[in-house]
Order: structure tokens, then C-alpha cells, then sequence
């Protein structure tokens, strides 16, 4: 195989973004996606790999993940991570470490989740790369909370929130806080709950996000109607009154997916 040109490189990093500005619209094809990435694989096929080509591979891995083909993305972010660690380029090499542990975690294989994540948050902590490191370390609160362990999850947020406000980095904060809110409303504790969620409610207002708006503004009524009965009930007893009250239905509380995709230029 020969080395890449310069001329070969631009073409492409010129293809590469094309198809990530066409990830940007909703409405985007994913199967022409797909074909629009592997014609640039085919035609660098005669080079050596450079990190383009790892991208390129990251990036099919993600499209087949949306459209839940979750074998085949493997197969390309498995690639991917072969080439990455060849070249050791490590921001590469935790980003998609980061992406199969997500792969893991939508097929319910938590230890091999959570395995990934803490590689990818290992590379991300040595080589500082703060923004990397706050994502991982909400991926692997999510997945300690999905194994029944609250308090870790509880932490590992707080870290990750912390550092998403010292890089401004406000959709993660937001995120992070939203999640927060979660966990203590199933803990029962709707005081925090509800700080947690308006702090998210005022970001997603304040910089006009729309992903979750409408499931952390129900949450927050929700929130608000339970209080205010609680208060009800509590002044009710007080006055002498008896409850024949039947347990409460749990609410069904929604963990935002992490994001995958961290912003950064490879």
C-alpha cells in the first residue's frame, strides 16, 4: 500500500464532511449516507490508513446504530478501534471505545458497557481531554444506575457535572442535571428532584435546546402535583384527619441516552 497525498487527503476530509453536515438535517438518508462513506473508503482503498479512514469507519458504525443494525455498526467500530490503536491516536481510540460501550448498553450487556466506557474514560483522564472524560463518566452512571446502584450513579453525575460547568459546556450540564433530577425523584427525594430539573428546564430554555424539553417540563408538574398533595395530606393529618390512601403507582422515569458524538475534531 502507498501513503496518502495531500490531494488524497483533502478529498477525503472534503467527502467526510459532506456527509457529517448531511448527518446535521433531520431528514437525512442514512442507507445514501452509508453509500456516499464506503465510495471514500473504496477509493483510498490503495493507501495506508490515516485517521480519516477511522473516522469514516466510526461514523457508518454510528448510522447503522440509528437504524438499529446494532451487529454491523460493531463491526464497523470495531474497525475503527483497530486503526485508531495503530495509529495510536488515542482521542479517536476513546471516542469509539465510547460508542461500542453504547452499542453494549442498548443491547442490555452491561459489564461489557461499562468495560468500555471506563477504557474510554482511562484514555480521556491521561490525555486530559475533560469534555471526553465528563461524557464517560455519565455513560457509566447510567449504566451503574440501571444496575441498581444509585448512590455510584449519584457520583459519578456529580463529577461529570462539575466538569461540564468548568469547560461551559452547556448541553452536557444540562444533561447531567436532568439526569440528576431523575435518580432522586425514583429515590423518593422530590425536593432535589425538582431543583435538579428546573436548573435543566432553565439551559434547554435559555439556549433553546428541544431534545427532553417535554419530559423534564411533565416530570416537573409531576413533581409539583405530588408536593402539593404531600402538603395536603400532611396538614390534613395534622388536624387529626386518618388516610385511607392505597400505595402510590410509581412514576416511570425516563434516563436520557447519553450523547455519543463529543464535538471534537479528530
Amino acid at each position: 500500500m502507498t501513503d496518502h497525498t495531500k490531494d488524497d487527503l483533502e478529498k477525503i476530509k472534503k467527502h467526510l464532511q459532506e456527509v457529517l453536515e448531511l448527518g446535521q438535517n433531520i431528514d437525512y438518508n442514512q442507507e445514501e449516507a452509508v453509500k456516499h462513506l464506503r465510495e471514500v473508503l473504496e477509493l483510498d482503498q490503495d493507501a495506508d490508513y490515516c485517521k480519516e479512514d477511522a473516522m469514516i469507519l466510526d461514523n457508518i458504525g454510528l448510522i447503522y446504530s440509528e437504524m438499529g443494525d446494532l451487529e454491523e455498526a460493531m463491526i464497523y467500530h470495531q474497525k475503527a478501534l483497530k486503526i485508531f490503536r495503530e495509529l495510536d491516536h488515542r482521542e479517536g481510540e476513546a471516542i469509539t471505545l465510547n460508542n461500542i460501550g453504547l452499542i453494549y448498553q442498548t443491547k442490555g450487556d452491561l459489564e461489557n458497557a461499562l468495560k468500555y466506557h471506563e477504557e474510554a474514560l482511562k484514555i480521556d483522564q491521561e490525555e486530559g481531554y475533560k469534555d471526553g472524560e465528563a461524557y464517560d463518566l455519565g455513560n457509566i452512571a447510567l449504566i451503574l444506575k440501571a444496575k441498581g446502584d444509585s448512590k455510584n450513579a449519584l457520583k459519578y453525575l456529580q463529577e461529570a457535572l462539575k466538569i461540564f460547568r468548568e469547560i461551559d459546556h452547556k448541553e452536557g450540564e444540562e444533561i447531567a442535571l436532568s439526569n440528576i433530577g431523575f435518580i432522586y425523584q425514583e429515590k423518593g427525594d422530590l425536593e432535589n428532584a425538582l431543583k435538579y430539573l428546573k436548573d435543566a428546564l432553565n439551559i434547554i430554555d435559555k439556549y433553546k435546546f428541544i431534545d427532553g424539553r417535554d419530559v423534564i417540563q411533565n416530570e416537573i408538574n409531576s413533581i409539583t402535583n405530588e408536593l402539593e398533595e404531600n402538603w395536603k395530606r400532611a396538614k390534613y393529618m395534622n388536624k387529626g384527619g386518618t388516610e385511607s390512601r392505597g400505595k402510590g403507582a410509581l412514576i416511570k422515569i425516563l434516563f436520557p441516552i447519553w450523547v455519543s458524538s463529543r464535538g471534537r475534531a479528530l
